[in-house]
């Protein structure tokens, strides 16, 4: 039997070692809901329409191209990664005239009922991007934020599954 304070001391170290372990295990598992994303997704406009085509990279990151098609014109309009970095999640869209070519960092801040919310406050517009994971072949993405004019907006892609 141990005295008194050595055992708040085990009890401290007991749990800072399950902080410590559980908190990667959150992202990987968060990480792992996101996997759902895999595959090629539409959303039809009047113009067009804009694809994702997600794919897994590493069992740490998620890669995207982002790109519209306007008849037979494809542009591409963004790449993203989805990273886990030490239990922590990130969404890092590069978009070639945004930015000086340099991507920008979104940290997941908050996951529940299939909906991911990054944020990043610094960045000019959008502040956050919303992953809705409404089914297997249903996905709703949203930006929102302040823009520069100081006023709140936002935009919600519905995309559909076209293939796995």
């Amino acid at each position: 039997f141990l005295p008194s304070h050595q055992k708040h001391f085990h009890m401290k170290i007991t749990l800072l070692a399950c902080i410590f372990f559980l908190i990667p295990l959150a992202g990987n598992e968060t990480l792992e809901a996101l996997h759902q994303l895999q595959g090629s997704w539409r959303m039809k406009t009047k113009n067009g329409a804009l694809y994702e085509a997600w794919r897994k990279w590493s069992d740490t990151q998620l890669r995207c191209k982002s790109y519209k098609v306007i008849g037979t014109d494809t542009t591409l309009l963004e790449q993203v990664t989805l990273a886990d970095r030490d239990g922590d999640i990130f969404y890092i869209p590069g978009v070639e005239n945004q930015n000086n070519r340099q991507p920008v960092e979104f940290r997941l801040v908050k996951a529940q009922d299939h909906v991911f919310t990054f944020e990043n406050k610094l960045h000019d517009y959008p502040q956050r991007i919303i992953y809705h994971l409404v089914s297997k072949d249903s996905v709703v993405a949203r930006i929102e934020g302040t823009n520069a004019k100081g006023l709140q907006k936002s935009s919600n892609y519905y995309f559909s599954r076209v293939a796995p």
